[in-house]
């Protein structure tokens, strides 16, 4: 188990999304390319071979906190949500 999904949870979430790719990034805030030290940024070439899909599907996230920059720290998946729809959803907590 990897940040909490396992491999049953993992198959059915790319059974899920397996007819929602799209060629392009469908974000408008991209990856960030940018170094960190805690790790490195996305680069051009992996942002080519990167898959895409159209965020039609839930998932419910537990963290510790937000970071300055908007970013979750220690992300761990916490399950499908079926009951919520993505465009009902905005940031939650501060």
């Amino acid at each position: 188990m990897r940040a909490g999904l396992t491999p049953a949870l993992r198959a059915d979430l790319f059974r899920r999304i397996a007819s929602d790719q799209t060629p392009e990034c469908p974000f408008v805030n991209l990856p960030s390319s940018a170094m960190s030290h805690w790790g490195e940024g996305i680069t051009e070439d992996e942002m080519a071979k990167l898959r895409w899909v159209e965020p039609q599907h839930v998932v419910e996230v537990s963290f510790v906190e937000w970071t300055r920059d908007g970013h979750l720290r220690h992300a761990q998946f916490a399950g499908i949500r079926d009951d919520k729809a993505p465009h009902d959803l905005g940031r939650e907590g501060p």
